[in-house]
């Protein structure tokens, strides 16, 4: 995007506010900071430490100061968890206070000491600036949302575009500083940006609810198999285990509850997916691509903006050969830096490739079979071990074809958000 292209108004901006943003759980939790500038210069800074206050912010009550509270009408219209309370040592003091003004947690009493006086927010005009991807796309959705109801404007970066820095340690003042100095660099929020995020949360939801189904169903197949083992009788019965284990988990309520819930998770999917553009112009078209497989690919790569060359895309979908010529995989003393989902999408695709050798990829991988077979048309052996079997042509060959359908993947998806477009191959 050019800096032409950006509004017209930029000279009446009235503030820049730059986020990092923070993961609010776990071991490490860290509050999302917003740096904001005003058009005079002054700039100054907010910690939200809870998803709470996030949401308070995005609709304008997030407290910046407060005032004491001198009488019950102070409390009218405030939120309950914005009023700052003391507690009154002594019991007997409460019944110098109106009711309204007391709590009592327990034994404790505490009385309203302090209610907000100023609230900080989305505003007009305001300019939200964020790194594309990473943690911060939930709350980038929704700032997008509400800023096109108050009429401000949220642009994102990819990461790579602010030198020496990362989308995990960008801090709001680089972001800042990187606006004003190259401010072409980012980009709009579009309706299609939204359909990415959507269809990612909606994948999380059905991947977490598959996961639960299995560890449930692996569980109660355990506990079944013990029960039958203890039971006196219990192995006196015609059939196998398998076959009696299947006829017995179609009466557990809670693995019947989770394969509703399942199901459910994956009509939301593929009903989210056929809803993204990325998905019906780029994915749906190949062969044996469908809405899974195609949203574990998507909800790992987000948004093809984050990658300025093809070579990245590869490396990140764990596609890409080492410098010795071996296929990169989990070693012991290195660094597996692949995108775990990306990666086990493609081995889907590869396989899907193997099974419709009809398609255009199908072909494409029997064409890689052949020009590796004559290169390499006996079978050797080094250090021990059988190199260019039927096997380890297979898989060189699916592991070619796969780094070429990302550089595919990569142009078109490139010349699809009208951005950098390289050479093109034909699928």
């Amino acid at each position: 995007m050019s800096e032409n292209n950006f509004p017209l108004f930029w000279s009446y901006i009235m503030r820049i506010m730059a986020i990092q943003h923070r993961v609010k759980y776990g071991a490490e939790s860290y509050p999302t900071v917003i740096l904001i500038q005003s058009n005079d210069g002054k700039s100054s800074k907010l910690s939200m430490k809870t998803e709470t206050d996030e949401l308070d912010w995005l609709k304008h009550r997030f407290p910046v100061g407060y005032r004491k509270v001198n009488s019950p009408a102070d409390l009218v219209d405030v939120n309950p968890r914005h009023i700052i309370w003391k507690e009154v040592k002594n019991s007997a003091d409460t019944y110098n206070y109106p009711d309204e003004l007391l709590k009592q947690e327990g034994k404790a009493w505490f009385l309203a000491d302090q209610v907000p006086s100023a609230y900080e927010g989305i505003e007009p005009d305001d300019v939200i600036l964020m790194i594309l991807g990473g943690s911060g796309d939930n709350l980038a959705y929704a700032i997008a949302r509400q800023a096109a109801k108050v009429g401000a404007q949220l642009y994102r970066v990819p990461a790579f575009c602010l030198p020496g820095e990362h989308e995990k340690n960008v801090d709001p003042l680089s972001l800042l500083n990187f606006f004003h100095s190259d401010m072409g660099k980012f980009y709009s929020i579009a309706p299609r940006d939204l359909a990415i995020i959507y269809l990612r949360e909606a994948y999380r939801a059905w991947l977490e609810a598959m996961q639960a189904r299995m560890c449930a169903e692996a569980r109660l197949r355990q506990r079944f198999v013990g029960q039958v083992f203890r039971d006196e009788f219990g192995h006196d019965f015609e059939g196998s285990i398998e076959e009696l284990f299947d006829r017995q988990k179609t009466n557990d309520a809670v693995l019947t509850a989770l394969l509703c819930e399942e199901k459910v998770r994956e009509k939301e999917l593929v009903k989210t997916i056929e809803q993204v553009p990325i998905y019906q112009n780029l994915f749906k078209p190949i062969t044996g691509v469908g809405p899974k497989i195609a949203a574990r690919l998507i909800a790992a790569i987000i948004d093809i903006r984050r990658f300025d060359k093809a070579s990245k895309l590869v490396k990140f979908c764990g596609v890409h050969v080492l410098p010795d010529g071996r296929f990169v995989r989990r070693r012991s003393g290195e660094v597996a830096n692949w995108h775990n989902d990306a990666r086990q999408a493609l081995y889907l695709i590869g396989d899907q490739f193997n099974r419709r050798p009809n398609s255009c990829w199908g072909q494409e991988l029997l064409k890689a079979k052949a020009r590796l077979r004559e290169i390499h048309p006996d079978v050797v052996v080094e250090n021990g071990k059988k190199r260019f079997t039927p096997g380890h042509i297979h898989k060189m060959a699916t592991w070619r074809t796969l780094t070429r359908f990302v550089e595919h993947l990569y142009a078109e998806w490139w010349r699809l958000e009208g951005g950098k477009i390289e050479k093109t191959i034909v699928a």
